[in-house]
């Protein structure tokens, strides 16, 4: 994200992935983009962000998308919810 709040682009972010793989000698096996990406997603919906923030965060055009490809029930999301079990 950039300073005055816009997103970078999905261009922007694969372009520093390879600088990253070149000046720092990282295979590429070991780190890709959609690695970081799917991680970044894993970590804000297991610390309780919004879906439909995390959809506009992730550019989908709907929230469908985002529930289809990354909200799979973590461990943290599980934790993160018996509180509300616990509140009947």
């Amino acid at each position: 994200m950039r300073e005055n709040g816009e997103f970078l682009s999905l261009r922007i972010l694969q372009h520093v992935g390879r600088v990253i793989h070149y000046e720092k000698g990282i295979e590429y096996k070991d780190y890709d983009f959609h690695s970081l990406r799917y991680k970044h997603t894993r970590f804000l919906l297991a610390n309780g962000a919004d879906l439909k923030y995390v959809q506009m965060r992730l550019g989908h055009k709907s929230i469908k998308a985002t529930l289809e490809i990354y909200y799979k029930l973590t461990d943290e999301i599980r934790e993160n919810n018996k509180k509300f079990i616990e509140m009947l």
